[in-house]
């Protein structure tokens, strides 16, 4: 997704097997489960929250990526407008 926005300055919405998208923004989800997780959750919590933590850290980095891009990409439809006037 991110090369194809680099090369045409356009964000691409993709189905994958645990998110669909629909019209107008919609979307289903299913939940992932993850069984590593819960191994580690019964025989080591210290190694268990180590997981979670780094899976919450690289979800506020993904968050904070896509909400940079979003803004990039509202300033460039901005911009663009403004040049229409």
């Amino acid at each position: 997704m991110t090369c194809e926005y680099v090369g045409s300055r356009r964000l691409v919405l993709i189905d994958g097997p645990y998110v669909k998208f629909g019209v107008g923004g919609a979307f289903k989800v299913a939940p992932i489960f993850d069984d590593e997780a819960l191994k580690l959750f019964e025989n080591n919590r210290d190694e268990y929250l180590r997981c979670q933590i780094t899976k919450l850290l690289e979800n506020s980095l993904n968050q904070r990526i896509a909400t940079q891009l979003l803004k990039q990409r509202q300033t460039d439809v901005q911009c663009a407008a403004s040049r229409l006037n």
